[in-house]
């Protein structure tokens, strides 16, 4: 997916911080979009694709469950909607 004429603001792990900056972004009146990525999940499928088995990536105890997530708002919004994000860390 591209984002023309998006900026990212925040890329992590923590699903429940990205509530966080969600709401106060809505509350703030901040349009923003999230993108949801399975770095295992995308390797595993790549590797089926070429005859490799997801079977054995997952034996060796990999979280398939680990999606990172990015944050993404209107370029012209970027500096506030960082100020906000920024608040929400130190809380």
């Amino acid at each position: 997916m591209l984002h023309i004429g998006w900026k990212k603001i925040y890329e992590g792990y923590d699903v429940v911080l990205v509530g966080r900056i969600k709401e106060a972004l809505k509350e703030s009146g901040v349009e923003c979009k999230v993108r949801v990525d399975n770095p295992v999940q995308n390797r595993m499928s790549r590797d089926v694709a070429f005859g490799g088995n997801p079977l054995v990536i997952n034996s060796i105890g990999v979280d398939t469950s680990a999606n990172a997530y990015s944050v993404y708002v209107p370029k012209e919004k970027k500096e506030f909607a960082e100020a906000i994000v920024h608040g929400i860390n130190r809380n």
